[in-house]
């Protein structure tokens, strides 16, 4: 059994989101460490891709066969992608006259809640948390009450 959030549970949430991102534990992280530590992280749902899939496959009445092939690799390929990018992505400027100066500035923004649907847990888990942290947000995630088994265990890895 997995608890209902209250308005004070999903407070407190942000609350804890908002001062881990103002010390800096993950938003103040160069791009290099974050790609290491998500890198390890899709190595770990990729581990235990079975597992995640046998929790999808109950929680959302999906075939087995449909969250094996599908569902758990195009999760495990979200979350590589997001790593690889994040010291990949640079932005371009538009060229300038002599005068002016243009600059691009990649940087978190703070707190990312991430609501999620119920019809493909553990690929929008993916889809919305993972380029939420390759930048280096903090993220708060509310799965579907249906379907919130995946969600919590790749947090567990996490």
């Amino acid at each position: 059994y997995i608890a209902d959030g209250s308005a004070q549970d999903v407070h407190a949430a942000v609350c804890i989101a908002r001062e881990t991102f103002d010390e800096g534990c993950w938003s103040g992280l160069s791009p290099q460490e974050r790609k290491q530590v998500m890198l390890r992280w899709a190595q770990l749902i990729e581990k235990h891709s079975e597992e995640l899939a046998a929790l999808d496959c109950v929680d959302a009445g999906k075939p087995i066969t449909e969250c094996l092939n599908t569902d758990l690799p195009a999760t495990v390929e979200t979350f590589y992608w997001y790593a690889e990018a994040i010291d990949k992505l640079f932005g371009k400027i538009a060229p300038t006259g002599r005068q002016e100066m243009g600059l691009i500035v990649h940087e978190p923004i703070g707190v990312v809640g991430a609501v999620l649907p119920w019809n493909f847990p553990a690929q929008m888990f993916a889809w919305k948390v993972a380029p939420a942290l390759a930048v280096g947000n903090s993220v708060i995630v509310k799965p579907a009450e249906l379907t919130s088994l995946s969600a919590y265990r790749m947090v567990e890895l996490a």
